[in-house]
């Protein structure tokens, strides 16, 4: 699963693992996967919070103020079950990153994960900023641009379906693709 990481997203899962243990929490929740990735201000998913022009710093004390109490003392690192919420953080990651036609899953596609996982704390702290799962998709689509390749018609075509589909319209995406099947079958 974790070979599918760019290495600023493998280092955001470690920094997550560490937040975990400092917090003296027993589990790898979403809320130290979020705590995690804003370690690192230079990714993906920082210029996508820059683009909402969200300081990190003032987003991780946010995070770090709302932590649930420690269940046990700090202990030296070892391996802490993902909750619920973490891994489908994860694998709704992966999600958006086959979603963007990237290969690997970036920062940028944890924090568009982390916001449609379900975690109370997380989808709290960035509602409270006006940062929706709709939102960070479209940015994320966004930031990307188009994908260039050979055939660009049909590629923006393409894009603009999974846009639609980003966007909860779905009559739109599947019209957009009728569209690409009659011009290039």
């Amino acid at each position: 699963m974790f070979d599918g990481l760019t290495d600023n997203a493998k280092l955001a899962l470690n920094r997550a693992r560490m937040a975990a243990n400092e917090f003296g929490h027993s589990y790898l929740g979403a809320e130290h996967l979020l705590y995690g990735l804003l370690a690192a201000k230079e990714n993906g998913a920082g210029r996508i919070l820059a683009a909402f022009r969200v300081k990190v710093d003032d987003l991780q004390r946010n995070v770090s103020s709302r932590m649930p109490p420690a269940e046990r003392s700090r202990s030296s690192f070892g391996q802490l079950p993902f909750t619920p919420q973490a891994k489908r953080s994860l694998e709704l990651a992966m999600q958006a990153a086959k979603d963007s036609r990237h290969e690997r899953v970036g920062t940028e596609h944890l924090l568009v994960g982390l916001s449609e996982c379900g975690s109370e704390l997380v989808t709290e702290v960035l509602r409270e900023l006006g940062l929706t799962a709709k939102k960070l998709r479209f940015e994320l689509m966004d930031c990307n641009g188009p994908p260039k390749k050979v055939e660009e018609r049909e590629v923006t075509l393409e894009w603009a379906a999974a846009i639609a589909r980003q966007l909860g319209d779905e009559d739109t995406a599947r019209k957009i693709e009728a569209l690409i099947q009659r011009l290039w079958p």
